[in-house]
């Protein structure tokens, strides 16, 4: 028991030996560690659906990613019950013209904020209402977002 004690002590007076040798110089600050900036990509325009959309693309690319990953999905306004979507890529600088307009079903107002649901991790958009201006085409539509397009994945309509 007595050698238990004594061996413990041992080590216990050098650890803290140890220690003291290393002095704070040694370790490194968490303000010599700050994270890596993320860079904002830069819009390339290279079709007029982006320079049409110019501004608002470059203020969309200031901010951090909103829809799969590293993209911005944007919602462009086009009549007073209507969203036009896009995509950007916060990496590339690129905008994807979705060829999606979302607007209320008659007789069946939203809120914008219920309108179009998506995640930043998720590569899923729903969209709530007619799709492309056309009263067939009225409501609760999937899409999965495939690198550059909308893909659709489920349709239910209004009953």
């Amino acid at each position: 028991m007595n050698i238990k004690i004594f061996v413990f002590c041992g080590l216990a007076l050098f650890a803290s030996a140890a220690i003291a040798a290393v002095s704070e110089k040694d370790f490194a600050l968490f303000s010599e560690a700050p994270p890596k900036k993320i860079a904002h990509a830069k819009l390339q325009e290279s079709d007029a659906f982006a320079k049409k959309n110019a501004m608002l693309f470059r203020k969309e690319l200031k901010a951090a990613p909103n829809f799969a990953g590293k993209y911005r999905l944007v919602q462009i306004a086009c009549g007073s019950a209507c969203i036009q979507l896009a995509v950007v890529d916060c990496q590339s600088g690129i905008a994807y013209d979705l060829q999606t307009r979302i607007t209320d079903a008659p007789g069946r107002p939203m809120e914008e904020s219920n309108r179009i649901q998506f995640r930043k991790n998720s590569r899923l958009l729903v969209a709530t209402g007619c799709k492309n201006e056309k009263n067939d085409a009225c409501g609760f539509h999937q899409f999965e977002w495939s690198e550059e397009m909308l893909k659709p994945i489920s349709f239910s309509p209004f009953h």
